[in-house]
């Protein structure tokens, strides 16, 4: 087989080449728009086309711009995002690409040559690089998303020039490449780690494979301004990939942003990001900032961070976040540091508990009704640097009310783009942190500074309105392995604060007991309502 690129993977494909053949299954009328559910011709194959299934959301009250979206392909047909863009007057196309599979309903139809693109049953597609590229599910999934600007186009009302791709996790992957072989399209966005999965784009997988279809043989070619909307401790430990796949890319119109603290969940600083950022190349509204950089410098053998920002547009928070000690991005503890104006820099001294082990940073700056833009996340050895370990000063106090929000986030996001972590008084007007969504997390067991060992006793300080279980969980390093245990404790409302002791071994798993606390990283208490967390220390 000879050597294939993009461009030749690409080359002779065409997206109008075909009659799409609408079929209108059915219409249904809501208060903001109008559904159409619909079949329409995709790749052509000797045994027949692909027939895709979308819905058309046609709205009543349009800005003149559309938008195509492809979720995940766990859950193909979730309209989550779909309403998002509906009260922004974009007309939307959610198309499936899964295909086949169990649950009624209607799904993409794959002839058989095409039958790899059929997700749910075929559990090996996306890591199988023993077919033609052609009969992959990723380059077929590809055609589904061009083939829809095809249909968009069909329709009267848009407008052929205000098309734009949106795409989460694995639905991302179709925008990177459709942005390339289709660059008149107006904007996109990827969303939530999108373009990762760890195999089989490795050294060792098949080459032809790996130049065709790993997003940075995309994102280096692409002229579309691009979004990417990730997070820092997503599950998939994917961070570090997205953050190289920013770097690759060729456009200055392609901006990074990163919500801290986060699994696959907007932080509200991002909130508006993808508003704001479709607004201005779609309509030219507001103002877009440069991304900012950051650089680390040793003075004094302490280790510094250097950051330039983009001053033509006013700043409203600008913060460094630093993390040391964990390697899997998921459970790294992203310690907050507040930056110093000196001239037309800012700058800030960090904490190195390991100046042998790798430290990460970056900085996040939200500017003034515009976006909430990162830059790259810069990692280095600080011992290479001159820069020598700060004496680690262990303390038993985890969180104080003193502290604010401090270091905790919550696994269950906003739906609102209001922050659902809040500072809160309870009984005797004392107070502490709480959590609109009844989810609190923290990372801070992972770091050397706060880390329990042993027998030690975790006691919480907390108050809660009602009675009712909580359901706490820890997370144990094993290795390179994660493994998390479970422990369900009843709290009783009173009118005064609560303590609650926790025994490591009060946390068990399927397989057994937890015996200490050592090598713990995370504990998370969800609760039914929410509750306020006064202090947390060890004892």
């Amino acid at each position: 087989m000879d050597a294939m690129s993009v461009s030749s993977l690409w080359r002779n494909y065409d997206r109008k080449a075909l009659p799409l053949d609408v079929t209108v299954l059915k219409r249904e009328e809501e208060e903001n728009c109008t559904i159409e559910y619909v079949f329409f011709n995709g790749e052509a194959t000797l045994d027949g086309c692909v027939r895709v299934y979308g819905e058309y959301y046609k709205n009543r009250t349009p800005n003149g711009a559309s938008v195509i979206v492809m979720n995940d392909v766990e859950n193909p047909m979730d309209r989550k995002h779909v309403n998002l863009f509906l009260s922004r007057g974009y007309h939307v196309l959610l198309l499936d690409f899964a295909g086949e599979r169990k649950e009624k309903g209607y799904f993409t139809v794959y002839p058989r040559p095409l039958k790899r693109a059929n997700y749910f049953t075929n559990p090996t597609t996306l890591t199988d690089t023993e077919h033609k590229l052609k009969t992959t599910c990723w380059y077929v999934w590809t055609t589904v998303m061009l083939r829809g600007i095809t249909f968009l186009e069909s329709k009267s009302e848009t407008n052929p020039k205000k098309i734009n791709l949106f795409g989460e996790k694995l639905g991302g992957f179709q925008v990177w490449k459709a942005v390339v072989v289709e660059p008149k399209v107006c904007s996109a966005i990827v969303l939530n780690n999108s373009g990762y999965v760890s195999l089989p784009f490795t050294e060792d997988a098949n080459f032809n494979y790996q130049t065709c279809f790993n997003n940075f043989s995309y994102a280096q070619q692409t002229e579309v301004p691009v979004l990417i909307q990730v997070t820092t401790n997503a599950s998939d430990n994917s961070i570090d990939y997205m953050n190289g796949l920013y770097m690759g890319t060729s456009s200055d119109k392609c901006k990074f942003s990163i919500s801290e603290r986060s699994d696959n969940q907007l932080g509200y600083r991002q909130w508006d990001n993808i508003k704001l950022f479709m607004n201005y190349y779609n309509f030219a509204k507001g103002k877009l900032p440069s991304f900012p950089e950051i650089k680390p410098i040793q003075e004094n053998h302490e280790l510094y961070y250097e950051v330039t920002v983009d001053k033509t547009i006013e700043i409203e928070h600008i913060e460094v976040f630093a993390s040391q000690g964990i390697d899997n991005d998921a459970y790294k503890n992203w310690r907050s540091y507040k930056l110093e104006s000196i001239g037309d820099k800012y700058k800030v001294k960090v904490s190195v508990p390991n100046n042998k082990q790798e430290m990460s940073a970056f900085v996040n700056v939200k500017y003034k009704d515009s976006l909430c833009v990162s830059s790259e996340i810069v990692k280095n050895i600080p011992f290479l640097m001159g820069v020598n370990s700060t004496p680690i000063t262990t303390s038993r106090l985890l969180y104080s009310s003193e502290y604010g929000l401090d270091e905790w986030t919550s696994k269950k996001g906003s739906e609102n783009g209001e922050s659902v972590l809040k500072t809160k008084r309870g009984y005797h007007g004392i107070s502490g942190v709480t959590s609109l969504s009844s989810s609190l997390t923290t990372y801070k067991l992972g770091d050397p500074s706060y880390s329990g060992a042993g027998k030690s006793i975790l006691q919480m300080m907390l108050f809660s309105r009602r009675n009712q279980d909580l359901s706490l969980s820890i997370t144990r390093r094993i290795k390179d392995n994660f493994k998390k245990y479970y422990y369900t404790k009843t709290v009783y409302a009173h009118n005064d604060w609560v303590k609650l002791d926790l025994s490591a071994t009060d946390f068990r798993s399927l397989e057994g007991m937890n015996e200490d606390w050592d090598d713990i990283v995370c504990i998370t208490i969800d609760s039914e309502e929410p509750i306020i967390i006064n202090s947390m220390l060890w004892i």
